[in-house]
């Protein structure tokens, strides 16, 4: 999964709202979240705007506090998950400014709560893993066929705009 298209995605979208576009992310050293903070770090250079980045464990009550804690103003947040995204919405039931929030993995919760987030399409998985598995031809391949390594396919998520 290309996690940093759908932060760049996100990222995009938010930047409607103003330049001010925080990442809420988790610490560094996560191989997914790391790559879904690169995301949104290319689309705000690309705009040439700097805004903060947040750093909360994968934990609701986590969220909420590092977004209550960080007291900057800004226009929209894009979250590295929808557990990170509800944290920051429930931060801004408390008090914090009210700005549009962005999620990854459009969750049901994310439907449910009407808020913005990346879908990693798992159907598109599937088909990608099959046609993997399958070989060019159709036919099933031999783990002797494939090499380590070899085969791949980096799927693109999309946003889901609510």
């Amino acid at each position: 999964m290309d996690g940093a298209a759908g932060t760049r995605a996100a990222t995009a979208h938010a930047l409607g709202f103003g330049s001010r576009v925080a990442f809420l992310g988790w610490p560094t050293g996560s191989g997914t979240g790391d790559d879904r903070e690169r995301g949104w770090r290319e689309a705000m250079a690309a705009a040439g705007i700097s805004a903060p980045r947040w750093t909360a464990e994968e934990d609701v009550a986590a969220a909420r506090s590092a977004v209550e804690a960080a007291g900057d103003t800004v226009d929209a947040i894009v979250c590295a998950s929808d557990s990170l995204a509800i944290g920051a919405l429930l931060a801004q039931a408390a008090g914090s400014a009210r700005v549009p929030v962005i999620g990854f993995d459009n969750t049901p919760t994310a439907e449910a709560l009407g808020f913005s987030s990346v879908e990693q399409r798992p159907e598109d998985v599937a088909v990608a893993t099959l046609e993997l598995l399958m070989g060019p031809t159709g036919e099933a391949v031999t783990p002797r066929e494939v090499q380590a390594g070899t085969a791949h396919a980096l799927i693109e998520p999309r946003l889901v705009v609510r």
